[in-house]
């Protein structure tokens, strides 16, 4: 390749618009050599256009150590029959990741074509005048083709730094020529403007559970209740606090005990259920919390504690408060950014379903009861007999049985005379002893 062939172009710092030496039309092979590029090896897609031109000639070149170096396309330099000019056009990507568009723009000399026939001595002698003229212009070409190819030098050994500028500052080039003529270029770019904020990505899905933690420090003491009363018109007011807050009943005189439960409320009922779910998406269903509940299923009470997580509901993050018991489920699901939602799951039919809150006291409380004493009394002393009742009415006599049947006649018998004479000898003894009374003596 003739270096008369390779027109050479050199972009200043800061530029990207940058003029080429002449070309001539019908020259073909030309190259375009172009230096002072701040950007790495890359691969750079070239558009060529001729003025006048409908569309492009695209062309792929190479930059290869901050020069790019490509062939003009013959069809830029076909020539309109007049002087005219031709542009390239390219985009980089400089150091910092930061594209920038370059245009080149070629001045082309449309020279006309050689004619067939023979010259005429006045033409042959205008010719040896040309010839020369171009071989002073040749001498002169190579002389600053040398400068050129020294410059091209000095741009391949040239250097660049660069340095992050906070953002909204003025970008800056200084250039720096050290003592062996080498030059660096310190290039200063600005931080780009803070975008705005994305939206939101979806929540993802749930992840494991982690490894149990270290056992915490023991906690501080419960809280403990407190009761207090307070005389009011015929009876008597009862305050508890505990760690719920403070609880308030009135109990009015009369004889015997009273038994009254403090908080509990019947927040939500269903009736006649069949088995399945029932869900509401208004407002009957009430606001659940994580606490304690009852629930009485046809007439059967069942404590349940309502537990709390969050969950994705229609794509939103909500909520859902979950209690289970009886055979009854209730699923509760409340998002700031969404309606809330409950359903009820119902294991068999139910008659009756109701849901009261269970955070008070069942308290039996006697008149006259203050804080400190036993709500049972002493035992009473045990009352005296009472008078026997009178004697009831006799009843009639039944009518008389009758007769039984007269038994066999018994044996006959009569005492021997050594009988008498025993009997009348113990007589005889008992009455010296004095034991008269046996005998009627």
């Amino acid at each position: 390749m003739s270096k008369y062939n390779i027109i050479r172009v050199l972009y200043a710092p800061g530029e990207t618009v940058a003029v080429a030496p002449q070309a001539y039309a019908h020259n073909t092979g030309q190259i375009l050599e172009i230096y002072g590029l701040p950007c790495d090896d890359q691969a750079v897609k070239m558009s060529f256009a001729a003025e006048g031109d409908e569309t492009a000639a695209p062309v792929v070149a190479d930059v290869t150590g901050g020069v790019l170096a490509v062939g003009i396309p013959d069809s830029v330099l076909a020539g309109t029959g007049r002087n005219y000019k031709a542009r390239a056009f390219f985009h980089v990507v400089e150091t910092g990741a930061v594209t920038t568009k370059y245009t080149v723009i070629i001045p082309v000399i449309d020279e006309p074509e050689m004619a067939d026939e023979e010259p005429t001595p006045e033409q042959a002698g205008e010719i040896d005048s040309l010839i020369v003229a171009m071989n002073s212009a040749v001498d002169a070409a190579e002389e600053a083709a040398g400068d050129a190819e020294t410059a091209a030098q000095a741009v391949q050994d040239m250097g660049a730094t660069a340095e992050t500028l906070e953002e909204g500052a003025d970008a800056t080039v200084e250039k720096e020529v050290d003592a062996g003529g080498a030059v660096t270029l310190r290039f200063g770019i600005p931080r780009g403007a803070t975008g705005e904020r994305g939206i939101q990505g979806e929540t993802g899905e749930r992840g494991p559970a982690g490894e149990r933690g270290p056992a915490g420090e023991t906690g501080a003491d419960g809280f403990s209740p407190v009761v207090a009363t307070v005389e009011i018109e015929n009876g008597t007011r009862v305050q508890i606090t505990d760690a719920h807050g403070t609880h308030v009943f009135d109990v009015m005189d009369a004889e015997g005990y009273f038994t009254t439960k403090a908080d509990e409320q019947e927040i939500f009922a269903l009736y006649n259920q069949n088995a399945g779910t029932w869900t509401n998406s208004g407002n009957e269903m009430p606001s659940f919390k994580a606490a304690d509940y009852t629930f009485h299923i046809d007439g059967e009470e069942y404590p349940v504690h309502f537990t709390r997580e969050q969950r994705t509901l229609d794509g939103h993050t909500a909520w859902c408060y979950t209690g289970s018991a009886g055979g009854v489920t209730v699923t509760y699901y409340y998002s700031t950014t969404y309606r809330a939602r409950s359903t009820v799951e119902f294991d068999a039919d139910v008659d009756e379903f109701i849901v009261t809150e269970t955070n008070g006291y069942i308290v039996d409380v006697k008149d006259g009861y203050t804080a400190g004493e036993s709500l049972k009394g002493a035992k009473g002393d045990t009352g005296e007999t009472g008078p026997a009742g009178p004697q009831g009415i006799q009843g009639e006599t039944g009518p008389a049985g009758p007769a039984g049947p007269t038994g066999p006649q018994g044996p006959a018998y009569s005492l021997t005379a050594a009988d008498k004479a025993a009997i009348v000898a113990a007589i005889e003894a008992d009455y010296d002893n004095g034991d008269t009374a046996s005998y009627g003596l």
